[in-house]
């Protein structure tokens, strides 16, 4: 065992050792004094179970304030199948927790395990983030898919709407073409109307100028019908007469 003066083992304390043989200051000993006895009890027992490894630290001023893979060997396990007692390697003794050390075998296997599981999780992990993907993937082409009907079901409505406008204007065309064909067919059976009308009346006027004419020739034909029985009657009289009569007329 080493003679040099060593600092208090009890975690939190930063006083030099009063007991050589515990390592302990004079409160804590006096404080600690289940550690103490602990410490005394078991300064010359044999080896239980040597070379394991420190795996997790403990807090705790009646435990040994050691560090993840410090190396300590078992002296006894305690009836509570918890608590132990170790030495060190400076060969400190004191209290632990058996499920804070173990064997080397035992942390490469336990490493093992984990690194196992580890990798069944990273595993599982991937497939689950393939079947995400995968679902999402579906997802994605599912929406495409959705969009790309919906914009095909928008084209064809703007085609029908374009169809129906076209058609609109198309009516609309043909309607104002009907308007004006029906106008220019009134304006012409009006100028027929009109042309008819003044032609019978021009025929109304010439018939009645030739009926005119008619009663012209017929009286002047009566005239001369008239003159010619007269100069006829008158041609069989006399000179005498003749001259008397026409001097009378």
């Amino acid at each position: 065992m080493s003679s040099a003066r060593r600092r208090c083992v009890i975690q939190g304390c930063s006083s030099w050792e009063f007991d050589s043989v515990v390592h302990m200051c004079r409160n804590c000993c006096a404080q600690y004094s289940q550690v103490a006895d602990a410490i005394r009890k078991y300064q010359k027992a044999s080896v239980l179970k040597p070379g394991l490894v420190v795996t997790k630290p403990i807090p705790s001023p009646f435990y040994l304030g050691l560090q993840e893979g410090d190396k300590v060997d078992i002296l006894d396990i305690l009836p509570d199948n918890t608590s132990i007692i170790v030495r060190t390697l400076d060969e400190t003794i004191g209290y632990y927790n058996i499920d804070c050390v173990a064997t080397e075998d035992e942390i490469v296997q336990k490493f093992q395990i984990e690194e196992e599981r580890r990798k069944e999780e990273e595993e599982k992990m991937q497939k689950e983030a393939q079947r995400q993907a995968e679902e999402l993937y579906e997802e994605q082409l599912k929406e495409r898919m959705r969009m790309k009907a919906q914009e095909e079901k928008e084209r064809r409505a703007a085609e029908a709407e374009m169809r129906r406008l076209e058609q609109d204007r198309l009516m609309e065309q043909l309607e104002q073409m009907r308007l004006v064909e029906q106008k220019r067919q009134q304006e012409a059976e009006a100028r027929r109307l009109a042309l008819k009308a003044e032609q019978e009346r021009i025929a109304q006027k010439e018939h009645e100028r030739r009926v005119r004419e008619a009663h012209e020739m017929k009286r002047v034909w009566d005239l001369q019908k008239q003159q010619y029985e007269k100069e006829k009657r008158l041609a069989n009289q006399p000179q005498w007469k003749r001259d008397l009569l026409e001097k009378r007329r």
